[in-house]
């Protein structure tokens, strides 16, 4: 019965380091996302009507608001 603790024991260490890599990638996904978003954004500030369309399209399909 030890021998079954020690295994569940390394299990969920094992799902614990698991789980925190995949919350650090989210992270820096919505990190990179964002940053993605920011620069679509002074696009659309900065450049030409149409290619700020284009910028605005973008954001639309992924469902982010521009003011």
């Amino acid at each position: 019965m030890t021998i079954y603790h020690q295994c569940v024991g390394c299990e969920l260490e094992w799902f614990h380091e698991e789980l925190e890599q995949k919350q650090q990638e989210i992270k820096r996904l919505k990190q990179e996302r964002d940053k993605l978003i920011e620069g679509l954004r002074f696009y659309i500030d900065y450049t030409e009507v149409r290619q700020g369309e284009l910028a605005r399209e973008i954001l639309d399909e992924i469902g982010v608001t521009v003011e």
